[in-house]
Parts: structure tokens; C-alpha cells; sequence
């Protein structure tokens, strides 16, 4: 039934080897390439065989932060503005806990 070598069975007869409600006492030897079609008489320890796939590096340079631009932006207090010609402006409000809210105010 097995194949020499590391050749993978390719399909086995009949791959129910234990009972549906006892504990396992039989299993397929499993190699990289797959089952051998070999029965071992003992329970088959705990290890993955699927293989998993390594995380993927992270792409993201570093961003090149002017620190002087930085803090003129990071305040609790605007840069003054031109009036806008439709005689309105929008406030966005982001809370500690990202709730954001935004009013659209009406300038004189």
C-alpha cells in the first residue's frame, strides 16, 4: 500500500482506521509531502501538518516628520483662516475614544 521513498500515497483505500466513539489508537505516518499510507499503532502526537504561511514584512517606510509643522498643527487651537466664500465652515471633534462629530458653522 505504501509507496517507497518520500512519495505521498496519492489516495488511500480506506482512510477510516479507528472506531467512530473510542479513542484513536491508529494513524497514517505523515511526512512533508503527505501521508505514507503506513499505519503506526499509536495515537498521533499533537503537531500541525498543514504548513503556515510566515508573516509578510511590513512595507511602510517611516514618514519624515517636520517636527516645527508638527506642533503648529497638533493644538487645541486653530491657525487662523481666510474667510471662505460660501460664508461657511465645518469643525470636526475627535474624542479620546474616536467618536468623531462634525458641525458646519455659518461665518459673518
Amino acid at each position: 500500500m505504501a509507496e517507497s521513498g518520500s512519495e505521498p500515497v496519492e489516495a488511500l483505500a480506506n482512510p477510516i482506521i479507528n472506531g467512530p466513539y473510542g479513542v484513536p489508537t491508529h494513524h497514517f505516518e505523515m511526512e512533508p509531502a503527505g501521508p505514507t499510507g503506513e499505519v503506526i499503532e499509536h495515537r498521533r502526537p499533537s503537531q500541525p501538518f498543514v504548513p503556515v504561511a510566515p508573516p509578510r514584512k511590513a512595507r511602510t517606510r517611516p514618514a519624515d516628520i517636520d517636527a516645527d509643522v508638527w506642533a503648529s498643527v497638533y493644538q487645541t487651537v486653530s491657525r487662523p483662516f481666510a474667510k471662505p466664500s460660501t460664508r461657511k465652515t465645518a469643525v470636526k471633534v475627535i474624542n479620546d475614544f474616536g467618536d468623531e462629530v462634525m458641525k458646519v458653522f455659518e461665518v459673518d
